[in-house]
């Protein structure tokens, strides 16, 4: 794994580094992953739902019109 990284800190490309060490490229990119200094942020979704919009859908989902359907059907029903 040594050799992988000193290669590629040279600017030795990952796939070539990898043929010539015979470390996958999945694995160092796992190991470095671990590795890496400092804390893990979560990163937020591009598509999470407004606060409001969630309590939009969770309103349409409890009213008496759906309350009994799972929210595959409520969707399906919503389309047509």
């Amino acid at each position: 794994m040594g050799a992988y990284t000193e290669l590629t800190a040279a600017g030795v490309t990952t796939r070539d580094a990898a043929g010539l060490t015979g470390v996958s490229r999945a694995t160092a990119t796992r190991r470095r992953a671990r590795t890496a200094p400092g804390p893990r942020t979560a990163v937020e979704p591009a598509n999470r739902l407004s606060r409001v919009e969630r309590e939009r859908v969770l309103e349409v989902l409890n009213s008496d019109e759906f309350v009994d359907q799972p929210p595959a059907q409520v969707y399906a029903t919503l389309l047509e």
